[in-house]
């Protein structure tokens, strides 16, 4: 809520009018000139004011003759009557006295610092003086709704919106306030009616475009966030919204706008740009159709591409990695040209001049670093990327500075921080580079020695000696996993919004632990997890564990770049947790247990940390949803591949040759296209799964609440309700037992749920 807001014209006006029928004539001239210094123009306030000096004029010195208390009564009546003269000429409404904005300000600093009761206490009484000031019932409304005092805030803010029907702010939040009593249908016609009230509202499109998403109506939804980014272009939040539900669109567009908003999603670090993958790959596959069918590559082929088409494909290899084996094969294809054009064996090679100016060769650098150089490299490439090395370190070595276009040649096969010379020159003379260059090395090299000296401070609260423990970290030192970049941050609120956010539509009414929760992060891989709850999670403070120091490093520079500063990391063991006196309101332990020796063991460990009452978030894989893993994982080993860079070159090299449904179905998983994904995917040292009677026994015997699965969308849980009406909640274990199924793949990425210990007897 804005300041702004506490006066409008429209108010100062009536503030005025209630000034001058009360005779304070000074004070309502005062504000009439105030009204007009910004608004000179208006015609109301100018009549007004012409009025009321006209009557001070006439009453100044009138009354000598009289007695003093006589003149002042007849004063009195005149003034009255002037001023209902005025009211009828003006024609105004009923007058709605407002508070004074010292008032409503003193109220959002409680409201905004978190000093909730004293911000309730002090707007109900200002309520007593200004009970038809809809700015109060919208605040109200407001802290209400922090206080979880849900329903009163829906009565609040539609007090506020019978005062002043065209209150679009308050329309919105009433939405919001709806949605979480999972109202939809009314959430979304509370959005259209703040529209209709304030047409470029962007927060209204932005919140109806949340609330259609979550229906399912995800065609909607991109449209209501393409409207905000019209109304505004430079909204992130609607840039991000669009992104969220561009991912689950079925027919994509491929006009210019889109292009250039998909490409917008990829350059933009406060956006996943991983929702926005298989759209652009949609559009990329139409636009390239002629390419991708040749059997080879001519110099001519990319030349009659839209520039749009061009500008996207660039922006997506920037951004994020390509999971696709048609784009991945066209895409080597066009690698090699440029390293054959740069050999100079260029009879076949591609036209570099066509495609230099959209920066084509850059792009595929950071590519190469995105997907961990997990593409095949002949032969011939390596020989050519010897004798290209060679050159670059020959002129270094004789105090020249590398060229732009051979770093980026060899970055699009080799990670430039594994070649001395190139680290060492960039570590020292990066900023003599291009401003383009400077971000690939700050990306390919400044980041990795960053890495290495945060890896010095890293504090290790436990020993790590269990066998198992061991070779995980090993894995994840060599494989930080996964390595990401951009995230959409959401609204910070309570944690316990942010589970009934995550369990819906089943709706609990949970009770905090702490208003300032302390919150474990077991096994926080690098920093993703933690990094968003940590934003997410209002008053938070977070202790981020894992066994990889890589991993722990790589998390705590993406903290600080994101300047999150309410999370520890440290490295440590979950099994030796046990040893720590700390006690947590929540514990997030994702993916993790399945990959230790004993998970109950590991799990009961943590609950040892729980707080009687508290929240904890665990996420085990299906044995359900990956039988085919097992399938894949048996057809590397028993065909001597093994998890080495080159091991998984070689594997993949060789499934893309081998037409049978398991490999055709291994290229459908985004886990195929980088090699820590495919490691952890395939080659994992350690991994058990579950069944969902498994699970609930588990919690049985540890006395937790099961409170719901979370999903990152509302479908898989709409499928379900179609199938068991009668269990509104989505909580009967034994119904999603049948579901899965029924609906094998429903839980492909892991089981993922919330549940409560049990509390303390009072």
């Amino acid at each position: 809520m804005s300041s702004s807001e506490a006066f409008s014209v429209e108010q100062l006006l009536d503030e005025a009018s209630v000034n001058r029928d009360a005779g304070r004539l000074e004070e309502a001239v005062r504000i009439y000139r105030s009204i007009l210094q910004e608004h000179p123009q208006n015609t109301e306030a100018q009549k007004a004011l012409h009025g009321l000096q006209k009557l001070m004029k006439k009453t100044s010195g009138k009354g000598s003759g009289r007695s003093g208390r006589k003149a002042k009564t007849k004063g009195k009546a005149r003034l009255a009557k002037a001023g209902s003269a005025a009211r009828l000429k003006s024609a105004r409404p009923k007058t709605r006295p407002q508070p004074p904005d010292y008032e409503v300000q003193r109220l959002l600093a409680h409201y905004n610092s978190g000093q909730l009761l004293e911000a309730e206490a002090g707007t109900r009484q200002l309520i007593q003086k200004f009970p038809r000031a809809a700015i109060l019932y919208n605040l109200l409304g407001a802290v209400l709704g922090e206080l979880g005092r849900t329903e009163e805030a829906v009565a609040s803010y539609v007090q506020a919106i019978n005062i002043k029907q065209d209150y679009a702010e308050a329309h919105v939040n009433l939405a919001m306030t709806l949605k979480k009593l999972g109202l939809m249908d009314q959430a979304a016609e509370s959005c259209r009616l703040a529209i209709a009230a304030e047409p470029e509202s962007i927060r209204a499109y932005n919140a109806l475009g949340h609330i259609l998403r979550e229906l399912g109506r995800f065609d909607e939804a991109v449209a209501c966030h393409v409207q905000a980014r019209t109304v505004d272009p430079d909204s992130v939040e609607a840039l991000a919204g669009f992104a969220e539900a561009l991912q689950h669109v079925q027919s994509i567009k491929t006009d210019i706008h889109f292009m250039k908003l998909i490409g917008l999603c990829f350059e933009h670090d406060a956006v996943t740009s991983e929702n926005v993958v298989a759209a652009s790959q949609t559009i990329l596959k139409s636009v390239l159709q002629k390419q991708l069918s040749a059997e080879t590559l001519s110099p001519s082929d990319l030349t009659g591409i839209a520039p749009q088409a061009i500008e996207l494909l660039g922006a997506h290899l920037k951004g994020t990695m390509f999971v696709d084996a048609d784009l991945e094969m066209f895409l080597s294809h066009v690698r090699c040209k440029f390293l054959e054009t740069w050999s100079g064996d260029d009879a076949d090679a591609l036209n570099a001049d066509a495609v230099a100016d959209a920066g084509l060769l850059e792009a595929l650098a950071y590519q190469a670093f995105h997907n961990e150089y997990i593409w095949h490299v002949t032969d011939d490439e390596n020989a050519r990327l010897e004798a290209l090395e060679t050159k670059i370190a020959r002129g270094m070595q004789e105090g020249a500075a590398p060229g732009e276009s051979d770093l980026y040649l060899l970055a699009s096969y080799r990670p430039l921080w594994a070649v001395e010379c190139i680290r060492n020159w960039a570590i020292k003379d990066h900023g003599a580079a291009s401003g383009r260059l400077r971000d690939f090395l700050r990306l390919a090299i400044l980041n990795s020695e960053r890495e290495r000296e945060i890896s010095q401070q890293i504090e290790c609260l436990t020993s790590i000696d269990n066998d198992v423990s061991v070779a995980v970290r090993s894995q994840y030192e060599e494989n930080p996993y996964p390595r990401w970049h951009s995230i959409s941050v959401g609204t910070s609120m309570p944690y316990t919004d942010l589970i009934n956010k995550d369990i819906a539509p089943h709706n609990c009414a949970l009770k905090p632990t702490s208003p300032n929760p302390e919150i474990l992060i077991a096994g926080c891989g690098t920093g993703k997890q933690p990094i968003l709850t940590a934003i997410a999670a209002q008053n938070s403070n977070v202790l981020a564990v894992d066994l990889s120091k890589s991993s722990l490093s790589y998390a705590k520079r993406k903290a600080e770049e994101f300047k999150v500063r309410n999370i520890r990391f440290a490295q440590a063991d979950i099994l030796k947790l046990g040893e720590l006196e700390s006690r947590f309101d929540v514990i997030e332990c994702s993916g993790v247990l399945h990959h230790m020796a004993d998970p109950e063991a590991g799990l009961k460990v943590l609950l040892q940390r729980l707080k009687p009452g508290g929240f904890i978030n665990i996420a085990l894989y299906s044995d359900i949803a990956r039988k085919q893993m097992g399938t894949w994982g048996e057809l590397a080993s028993g065909n001597g591949f093994d998890s080495s860079l080159q091991g998984m070159r070689d594997f993949r090299a060789w499934l893309k040759q081998t037409d049978s449904p398991e490999a055709r179905a291994l290229h459908l998983t985004s886990d195929f296209y980088s090699a820590s994904m495919l490691r952890d995917l395939m080659f994992h040292v350690q991994e058990h799964r579950f069944t969902i009677p498994q699970i609930s026994a588990l919690l049985d015997r540890h006395k937790l609440e099961f409170l719901g699965f979370r999903f990152t969308d509302l479908i898989s849980k709409s499928g379900y309700l179609n199938r068991f009406p009668n269990d509104p909640d989505c909580i009967d274990l034994e119904n999603w037992h049948v579901f899965e199924q029924e609906s094998p793949n429903v839980f492909l990425g892991m089981y993922q749920f919330w549940c409560r210990k049990e509390a303390e007897a009072a």
